[in-house]
């Protein structure tokens, strides 16, 4: 049975919600081991917790936290912040009060609902209810009474909602008296989160009640999720997948079993709970999976209850499965994925975004696991360099000097541990005899590493040997018909010296995936060396193929289309009033390049104004660009192209190594702005964004009806990656040296440095549109614009 109001005809959760309680108020809701509360009385105490919450003038601009440990009490504490209108901050108990401060300093919580010990653990600050006590009278929000039905009870409110097939939906707020309460509905945020192990500086990811309401708009249909189902609550309380969890029990009237962190992270304990509770649908990783099918074949015992698996981040490899398939064989439980738009990720299964031609022929060999098509940016890559001069392939080249004895035995393992882990490194390309151009994965594939001893060389003829071997590096092409478009090379300096050079096709990786290569592969090599044993890394949860089935979701959706449509109608490109490009390069050292490093009081102004303003250090350096462009334009409308990688915020550790990137124009007015203003409209303009980042910047521009909305791109970066491996290794980076080329006429990055927190600016140019009198000019127009910032402060 599925309540009649979930969850497509619902304009909230919290309308949502009540749908259930009126068709089931006396099932059971949830379970936490201690007690069992039934919807009427799951109902009752959000609506006792909600009116609590009154006085504290909860609304839909800050969130409400909730840190509590898992419970039926945390369950509807969720509830009584949505009903609210408010969004959710949900805080996991275990995570550290120097954690926790940043954090709760980032989203500015108008109060936190907590008891016990982890309010303990909360800092000075925000406002507290505490749910361990008498909570404080408050006005009606809703709640039951004894003269009328259970649930929420609210009559029809007239008039059209866009998430209501029939035109209209409950209101769950009708029946109270007028307060300070915004009437939530699908656009209103419904949760905060920040990614795992996110500090405060982290920039929070918002879901809105249609997000998640639209991610169960049709599974109930596709897997048969209903009132009948048991729900493991496992996850974190701070992750997205907990909210999956326990909304997938509560809209469609089943019941959520909280699951205590211990038994979770025990594939024993959890393959107990799980037949005791009779648990039907569970989320788990790939990684948890097969650690709990490792559990459930040694233990030998009766069948597991489980109906369905959600899988988090795509399917295991069919290896992984096997233990599966012999136990269960294939139908049930059903092994599914969902993602943020309702449907099952098409890019999870193997050659789900081929055609069924192509997939017969290139499932016929063997070799090939997986086939999808080249993304936009990496089409408009391999474009770029099929028109580039044969002494000028598109290859990014990265040099390190290490002070460390060399391994080769280590080194080849770590090379060859990264290609098996991650798709990318084992992709080809065609772009002929298939029904468009596709990539494809290979089971196998194997990186050159090519060594050179130079300890017999004098340092003048050593510095020759190196400069002519990454030049050959450099401009030797690469096959795109045979994986990896990659190579690597070790060149001996002397017993405890080498160089490392790691060379790449530029439409294979972005700028965050070459960091994460090659901390890893360095990473691998460290704890490798001499014959020493390292369990390999699990592939990463998401794939690159998800990025592709993102993009093209994006492409296809009507709304998205109408959205950009709409935004850029009218625009008046932000093109640099600099020459057109003249011949091709001649594979030259790129001319245009300005490093410029900001003074240590500058870096703090800028991260100052971010505190000042609720606002991220990238909401800064972002109005500090538009202020730029301005003044290089003449004009009072800019267009920033905003790069980003287009990945899950699910703290780094699970994203796909490949190109993600997209460039995303953010079209702002800038007259009469101060800079307080302008922090605000960088601000809004990203809210705004949300939800139709994926559409590619190819198409844009057609769209707009222009060539394309800005020659100029920006990116804030942080270089985490060497962070990490400072932090796994005892390894001396000596040097680095890259030479990564843009496609843009001018590219703007700002980079903090994770040690000392000071800030870079980077300006590289079309090096045939600019010589060094005109980016220098840029670059002090940047640095006066900054300087000015510091000195004045942002004022409102």
């Amino acid at each position: 049975m599925t309540p009649a109001g979930a969850p497509a005809a619902v304009g909230s959760l919290a309308e949502g919600f009540a749908a259930s309680v009126r068709a089931l108020p006396g099932r059971i809701a949830v379970r936490d081991g201690l007690r069992s509360l039934t919807y009427r009385q799951l109902d009752a105490r959000a609506a006792e917790m909600a009116a609590a919450l009154r006085g504290h003038r909860p609304g839909p601009r800050r969130p409400v936290g909730v840190l509590l440990e898992r419970s039926a009490d945390m369950v509807a504490a969720a509830l009584a912040v949505l009903r609210t209108g408010a969004p959710c901050l949900p805080l996991d108990p275990a995570t550290p009060r120097a954690r926790l401060e940043p954090l709760l300093r980032a989203a500015r919580p108008s109060v936190v609902i907590t008891a016990g010990a982890p309010a303990a653990r909360l800092p000075a600050g925000p406002a507290v209810l505490r749910t361990d006590t008498d909570l404080p009278p408050g006005d009606c929000l809703n709640g039951p009474d004894a003269d009328a039905p259970p649930g929420l009870h609210v009559p029809p409110r007239t008039g059209p909602h866009p998430g209501s097939p029939n035109g209209l939906h409950a209101d769950p707020h009708a029946d109270c008296p007028p307060g300070p309460y915004a009437v939530p509905d699908r656009d209103t945020p419904a949760y905060t989160l920040f990614p795992p192990g996110a500090a405060g500086r982290a920039r929070p990811v918002q879901l809105s009640h249609g997000s998640v309401l639209e991610l169960f708009a049709g599974a109930g249909n596709r897997h048969g999720f209903c009132s009948e189902d048991v729900w493991a609550l496992s996850h974190s309380v701070a992750l997205d997948v907990f909210v999956r969890e326990m909304w997938g029990a509560l809209l469609y009237g089943g019941c959520a079993v909280v699951v205590p962190r211990n038994t979770a992270d025990d594939p024993r304990a959890l393959l107990a709970l799980l037949r005791s509770e009779r648990v039907t649908v569970l989320h788990q990783s790939p990684a948890a999976l097969r650690r709990l099918l490792a559990e459930d074949a040694r233990a030998g015992g009766r069948r597991l209850p489980l109906r369905c698996v959600v899988l988090d981040g795509g399917h295991p490899r069919d290896g992984g499965l096997a233990p599966w398939r012999a136990a269960y064989g294939e139908a049930v439980p059903r092994l599914v994925t969902l993602d943020g738009d309702g449907a099952q990720a098409p890019g999870s299964a193997p050659f789900a975004l081929v055609g069924a031609e192509d997939r017969e022929r290139l499932t016929a060999g063997g070799g090939i696991e997986d086939a999808y098509p080249v993304g936009a940016v990496q089409a408009r890559l391999f474009l770029r360099s099929a028109y580039r001069p044969a002494t000028d392939p598109a290859c990014d080249l990265f040099v390190f000097r290490l002070g460390a004895a060399y391994d080769h035995d280590a080194l080849t393992r770590a090379v060859a541990r990264a290609v098996a882990r991650h798709d990318v490194l084992r992709t080809s390309f065609r772009f002929a005899g298939r029904s468009e151009p596709l990539q494809l994965v290979h089971r196998t594939a194997t990186a050159p590493l090519n060594v050179r001893d130079l300890r017999g060389l004098c340092p003048g003829e050593r510095a020759a040997e190196v400069a002519a071997l990454a030049e050959r590096e450099r401009t030797e092409p690469f096959d795109w018909s045979a994986p990896p478009l990659m190579r690597c090379g070790a060149y001996l300096l002397d017993d405890g010296e080498f160089l490392l050079s790691v060379c790449f096709h530029e439409a294979l990786l972005d700028g965050w995936s070459e960091q994460v290569l090659t901390t890893e592969i360095l990473a691998d090599f460290w704890a490798l060396r001499g014959g020493r044993g390292k369990p390999a890394a699990e592939p990463p949860a998401h794939r690159p193929a998800d990025g592709v089935a993102r993009e093209r979701r994006a492409r296809n959706d009507p709304s998205v289309t109408a959205f950009w449509s709409r935004e850029l109608a009218g625009l008046q490109p932000t093109l640099l009033p600099w020459p057109a490009a003249g011949p091709a390069g001649t594979g030259e050292e790129p001319a245009g390049l300005c490093i410029l490093d900001l003074p240590p009081e500058e870096s703090e102004a800028l991260e100052e104004a971010a505190r000042e303003h609720g606002a991220t250090l990238d909401h800064v350096l972002l109005a500090v660009h538009a202020r730029v462009l301005t003044a290089l334009t003449g004009r009072d409308e800019v267009v920033l192209g905003v790069e980003t990688d287009g990945r899950d915020a699910d703290g780094g550790a699970g994203r796909p190594v490949g190109v993600q990137l997209n460039v995303v124009p953010y079209r702002l007015r800038t007259r009469g702005l101060g800079w307080g203003g302008l922090i605000r409209a960088v601000q809004d303009k990203e809210r705004a964004l949300e939800g139709v980042r994926c559409f590619p910047y190819a198409a844009l521009g057609r769209l707009a009806g222009v060539r394309e909305p800005t020659d100029i791109t920006v990116a804030c970066t942080r270089s985490r990656g060497f962070e990490e491996l400072v932090a796994a290794t005892e390894l001396h980076l000596l040097d680095a040296k890259t030479r990564v080329r843009t496609g843009a006429a001018l590219r703007v990055e700002f980079v903090q440095d994770p040690f000392t927190r000071l800030l870079t600016l980077e300006l590289e140019a079309d090096e045939r549109r600019a010589d060094d009198e005109r980016l220098e000019a840029v670059a002090e127009l940047y640095a006066e614009t900054i300087a000015a910032l510091a000195a004045e402060g942002t004022g409102t």
